[in-house]
Protein backbone atom coordinates (compact mmCIF):
# COMPACT_ATOMS: atom_id res chain seq x y z
CA UNK A 1 0.00 0.00 0.00
CA UNK A 2 0.80 3.58 -1.06
CA UNK A 3 0.36 6.94 -0.97
CA UNK A 4 1.08 9.72 -3.34
CA UNK A 5 -0.20 12.72 -4.73
CA UNK A 6 -2.55 12.84 -7.64
CA UNK A 7 -0.53 16.10 -7.82
CA UNK A 8 2.86 13.83 -9.11
CA UNK A 9 0.84 11.86 -11.91
CA UNK A 10 -0.87 15.04 -13.34
CA UNK A 11 2.17 16.59 -13.72
CA UNK A 12 4.16 13.66 -15.07
CA UNK A 13 5.96 12.79 -12.35
CA UNK A 14 4.36 9.64 -12.02
CA UNK A 15 3.98 7.96 -15.44
CA UNK A 16 1.11 6.37 -17.16
CA UNK A 17 0.59 2.87 -17.53
CA UNK A 18 -2.20 2.42 -19.48
CA UNK A 19 -5.70 4.07 -20.76
CA UNK A 20 -7.90 2.19 -18.77
CA UNK A 21 -11.88 1.72 -19.86
CA UNK A 22 -14.81 1.52 -17.81
CA UNK A 23 -15.98 -1.76 -19.05
CA UNK A 24 -12.04 -3.08 -17.11
CA UNK A 25 -12.07 -1.40 -14.27
CA UNK A 26 -15.36 -2.50 -13.62
CA UNK A 27 -14.52 -6.02 -14.57
CA UNK A 28 -11.17 -5.74 -12.06
CA UNK A 29 -13.55 -4.44 -9.41
CA UNK A 30 -15.98 -7.38 -9.46
CA UNK A 31 -12.58 -9.68 -9.28
CA UNK A 32 -11.22 -7.59 -6.45
CA UNK A 33 -14.90 -8.07 -4.61
CA UNK A 34 -14.60 -12.00 -5.27
CA UNK A 35 -11.19 -12.36 -4.46
CA UNK A 36 -11.25 -10.05 -1.48
CA UNK A 37 -8.07 -9.04 -2.63
CA UNK A 38 -6.04 -6.54 -5.31
CA UNK A 39 -4.13 -8.67 -7.47
CA UNK A 40 -2.73 -5.19 -9.01
CA UNK A 41 0.55 -3.09 -7.29
CA UNK A 42 -1.12 0.02 -8.06
CA UNK A 43 -4.80 0.52 -8.93
CA UNK A 44 -7.38 2.60 -7.44
CA UNK A 45 -6.26 6.19 -6.58
CA UNK A 46 -8.76 8.41 -3.73
CA UNK A 47 -10.01 11.85 -4.32
CA UNK A 48 -12.18 12.10 -1.92
CA UNK A 49 -13.05 10.16 1.63
CA UNK A 50 -9.16 9.84 2.67
CA UNK A 51 -9.10 9.54 5.96
CA UNK A 52 -9.67 5.20 5.83
CA UNK A 53 -6.59 5.14 3.59
CA UNK A 54 -4.55 7.90 5.50
CA UNK A 55 -5.83 5.69 9.09
CA UNK A 56 -4.71 2.77 7.96
CA UNK A 57 -1.63 3.85 6.29
CA UNK A 58 -0.39 5.21 9.59
CA UNK A 59 -1.13 2.33 11.85
CA UNK A 60 0.88 0.10 9.44
CA UNK A 61 3.42 2.59 9.52
CA UNK A 62 3.82 2.86 12.77
CA UNK A 63 4.92 -1.17 12.69
CA UNK A 64 8.74 -2.38 12.32
CA UNK A 65 9.46 -1.99 8.58
CA UNK A 66 9.97 -4.91 6.21
CA UNK A 67 12.58 -3.10 4.37
CA UNK A 68 14.30 0.25 4.38
CA UNK A 69 16.58 0.90 1.31
CA UNK A 70 17.61 3.76 -0.86
CA UNK A 71 17.96 3.46 -4.21
CA UNK A 72 20.26 4.38 -6.78
CA UNK A 73 18.70 7.82 -7.67
CA UNK A 74 18.87 8.29 -4.02
CA UNK A 75 15.21 8.06 -3.33
CA UNK A 76 14.32 6.42 0.23
CA UNK A 77 11.56 3.54 0.51
CA UNK A 78 10.38 1.89 3.08
CA UNK A 79 7.88 -0.94 3.07
CA UNK A 80 5.67 -2.35 5.52
CA UNK A 81 4.09 -5.81 5.70
CA UNK A 82 0.22 -5.10 5.52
Amino acid sequence: MGLASNLDYEEKRIKKHEFTLAPKEADRTRLINIQNASLEPVFLTFRDNQEPIKEMIEKVSTRECYGDVISDDGVRHVLWRC
